[in-house]
C-alpha cells in the first residue's frame, strides 16, 4: 500500500507558462534515446514528445531492483568468495546503483526490463547530485515506497526524474 504524497507545485513561472514553454533563452534540444521529457499531468503519467513511455508502474520497478540486488551479491561475492560478501554486496550495490545512473541512466535490472531513469523538468542527463539522491533513497528504502498518484516515488519527486518504459 503505497502513501498519498501532496501534490507538487509548479516552479515554472508565469512568463515562461505563457510562453507555453519551461526552456530559458533558448530551443530545447530534441531528445534522443537516452534525453526525455516527462509531462506532470495528473493521474499516470504519460510522457511528451517522442519520450520512450509511460511512468512505469511499481511491478517491473521492483523486479529491477530484484535483478540489480542479485547481481549486486554476485558481483561481492566474486571479491569476497569463499566466504559470503555480507554487507559488501550493499556497497557493490550503491556503487553499481549510482555509477550506472550517472552514465547510462538505468541500472543492469532497468535495462533488462526496459526502464529508464529521466529528468522531469527537461531533456538532459540526470548528474551527479541527483543520482546520488535516487541512490540513497533505493539503499534507504522508505523513500522508494512513498509513492504518489502518479506512482512516483519520493526520491524521484526530490530530484525531479520519473523511471519511464523505453
Amino acid at each position: 500500500m503505497a502513501a498519498e504524497l501532496p501534490k507538487r507545485v509548479p516552479v515554472v513561472s508565469t512568463t515562461l507558462r505563457a510562453a507555453g514553454t519551461t526552456w530559458v533563452h533558448h530551443r530545447p534540444p530534441e531528445p534522443g534515446p537516452k534525453l526525455v521529457r516527462v509531462t506532470r499531468a495528473a493521474g499516470q503519467g504519460t510522457p511528451r514528445d517522442g519520450a520512450p513511455g509511460p511512468i512505469a508502474p511499481a511491478a517491473p520497478r521492483l523486479g529491477a531492483f530484484l535483478v540489480d540486488i542479485v547481481l549486486s551479491a554476485l558481483v561481492a561475492g566474486i571479491f569476497t568468495a569463499p566466504e559470503l560478501p555480507r554487507n559488501r554486496s550493499l556497497l557493490v550495490f550503491a556503487v553499481l546503483y549510482f555509477g550506472f545512473t550517472v552514465l547510462a541512466q538505468q541500472t543492469p535490472g532497468m535495462r533488462l526490463l526496459k526502464l529508464r531513469v529521466v529528468r522531469e523538468d527537461r531533456a538532459a542527463p540526470i548528474g551527479l547530485w541527483r543520482s546520488a539522491v535516487r541512490t540513497a533513497g533505493v539503499l534507504l528504502l522508505l523513500p522508494a515506497v512513498l509513492r504518489d498518484q502518479r506512482g512516483r516515488s519520493l526520491h524521484d519527486r526530490l530530484t525531479q526524474t520519473a523511471v519511464v518504459r523505453t
